[in-house]
């Protein structure tokens, strides 16, 4: 907070976590709010490390996977890109190989968002009411929502060609696609509930 004169000027970053703690407490209940946090949380990272990627990526991964997916469909940071691809090896690798609840339980992607959160929270006193389980599954479905069909395009060394979360009739289920690089290509549903609840 810098002072000029006699007037209090906050800091872009302040009034950033300041707006997002007061919609965080009022209650998110619509797709644009939660776009509106992610977009936030983003530009929070850019002004604190001053459009360093490599920093926020390394402390920040899977936030900066979604940060990535949310704003456009092209993975640029190297750190989103890595993250992705493993996630995308593990599906591949797993399909048919494994049993479909243990596949379940090892699907993190959401559950490491979380945690990113958690640490982005506490370091920047983000309100951490999203993060309990009610507010999370409301979080988690709207952005769902937000992402359905928008195909994330790998770039570069990327393994995957596309990633994507399916659109289905069924709101339970989640359908994740994987077109990777080297021509394979796979579906796999995930029961929302696992999801959400995090049974890891």
């Amino acid at each position: 907070m810098l002072f000029i004169g006699n007037k209090i000027s906050m800091s872009t970053e302040s009034r950033i976590i300041s707006k997002l703690n007061t919609l965080i407490q009022s209650g998110i209940s619509l797709e644009s709010e939660t776009f509106y946090i992610m977009g936030q949380i983003r530009k929070f990272l850019e002004h604190t490390f001053k459009n360093d990627r490599k920093i926020w990526e390394m402390e920040y991964p899977t936030l900066s996977l979604f940060n990535d997916w949310i704003l456009h469909n092209h993975l640029n940071g190297t750190g989103a890109r890595r993250k992705l691809d493993e996630y995308a090896r593990y599906l591949i690798k797993s399909n048919n190989k494994r049993d479909p609840f243990e596949l379940m339980k090892n699907i993190t992607l959401f559950l490491d968002l979380k945690k990113d959160l958690e640490k982005f929270c506490l370091n920047y006193k983000l309100e951490s009411d999203l993060l309990n389980s009610r507010n999370w599954r409301i979080f988690i479905r709207l952005l769902i929502e937000i992402l359905k069909d928008f195909p994330l395009v790998g770039v570069g060394d990327c393994y995957i060609n596309k990633f994507y979360i399916k659109n289905t009739t069924n709101n339970d289920v989640v359908t994740f696609v994987v077109n990777s690089s080297d021509g394979l290509h796979g579906e796999y549903q995930i029961d929302f509930e696992i999801l959400a609840d995090e049974l890891h």
